[in-house]
Protein backbone atom coordinates (compact mmCIF):
# COMPACT_ATOMS: atom_id res chain seq x y z
CA UNK A 1 0.00 0.00 0.00
CA UNK A 2 1.18 3.28 -0.81
CA UNK A 3 2.06 5.93 2.04
CA UNK A 4 1.01 9.68 0.75
CA UNK A 5 2.89 12.57 2.77
CA UNK A 6 0.63 15.38 4.57
CA UNK A 7 0.00 18.38 3.41
CA UNK A 8 1.58 19.77 6.52
CA UNK A 9 4.88 17.75 6.33
CA UNK A 10 5.24 19.09 2.42
CA UNK A 11 4.70 22.75 3.62
CA UNK A 12 7.21 21.67 6.45
CA UNK A 13 9.83 20.95 4.09
CA UNK A 14 9.35 23.97 2.11
CA UNK A 15 10.03 25.69 5.00
CA UNK A 16 12.94 24.11 5.91
CA UNK A 17 14.45 23.88 2.65
CA UNK A 18 13.55 28.19 2.30
CA UNK A 19 15.06 28.67 5.64
CA UNK A 20 18.52 26.68 5.18
CA UNK A 21 19.03 28.61 1.39
CA UNK A 22 17.96 31.87 2.98
CA UNK A 23 21.00 31.17 5.93
CA UNK A 24 23.35 29.91 3.35
CA UNK A 25 22.77 33.34 1.04
CA UNK A 26 23.07 35.67 3.76
CA UNK A 27 24.13 34.29 7.78
CA UNK A 28 24.59 37.71 8.70
CA UNK A 29 20.82 39.15 7.81
CA UNK A 30 19.60 35.98 9.01
CA UNK A 31 21.23 36.37 12.49
CA UNK A 32 20.39 40.25 13.05
CA UNK A 33 16.82 39.15 11.75
CA UNK A 34 16.48 36.45 14.18
CA UNK A 35 17.76 38.09 17.17
CA UNK A 36 15.49 40.57 17.09
CA UNK A 37 12.67 37.99 17.59
CA UNK A 38 14.61 35.86 19.99
CA UNK A 39 15.94 36.38 23.16
CA UNK A 40 19.69 35.43 21.85
CA UNK A 41 22.42 37.38 19.84
CA UNK A 42 23.24 37.43 16.71
CA UNK A 43 26.51 35.48 17.32
CA UNK A 44 24.60 32.75 19.19
CA UNK A 45 22.27 32.82 16.76
CA UNK A 46 25.36 32.11 13.91
CA UNK A 47 26.56 29.88 15.07
CA UNK A 48 23.73 27.61 16.02
CA UNK A 49 22.56 27.71 12.77
CA UNK A 50 25.52 27.11 11.02
CA UNK A 51 25.94 23.49 12.42
CA UNK A 52 22.25 22.57 11.47
CA UNK A 53 22.53 19.82 9.02
CA UNK A 54 19.55 18.26 7.48
CA UNK A 55 20.93 15.70 5.27
CA UNK A 56 22.23 11.43 6.17
CA UNK A 57 25.48 11.52 5.11
CA UNK A 58 28.14 8.91 6.07
CA UNK A 59 28.75 11.04 9.09
CA UNK A 60 24.99 11.28 10.48
CA UNK A 61 24.71 7.10 9.79
CA UNK A 62 27.84 6.48 11.85
CA UNK A 63 26.01 8.50 14.04
CA UNK A 64 23.20 6.40 13.99
CA UNK A 65 24.75 3.09 13.87
CA UNK A 66 26.74 3.87 17.01
CA UNK A 67 23.93 5.51 18.74
CA UNK A 68 22.22 1.81 18.21
CA UNK A 69 24.98 0.08 18.87
CA UNK A 70 25.20 1.31 22.40
CA UNK A 71 21.11 1.45 22.99
CA UNK A 72 22.02 -2.46 22.68
CA UNK A 73 24.49 -2.45 24.93
CA UNK A 74 22.28 -0.58 27.71
CA UNK A 75 19.60 -3.34 27.14
CA UNK A 76 17.27 -0.96 24.97
CA UNK A 77 17.29 -3.04 22.29
CA UNK A 78 16.93 -6.71 21.40
CA UNK A 79 19.48 -6.38 18.33
CA UNK A 80 20.67 -3.68 16.80
CA UNK A 81 18.47 -2.90 13.25
CA UNK A 82 20.08 -2.62 9.79
CA UNK A 83 20.56 0.90 8.86
CA UNK A 84 20.88 -0.02 5.04
CA UNK A 85 17.31 1.45 4.39
CA UNK A 86 17.84 4.74 6.19
CA UNK A 87 17.63 7.62 3.18
CA UNK A 88 20.94 9.17 2.57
Amino acid sequence: AAVTRPATLDALCDAIACGSGAFAADPDGVARAAAQRFPFDEAYIRAYLSRLRYGFGDAERAGLERFLDMAHAAGELDEVPATGAVAA
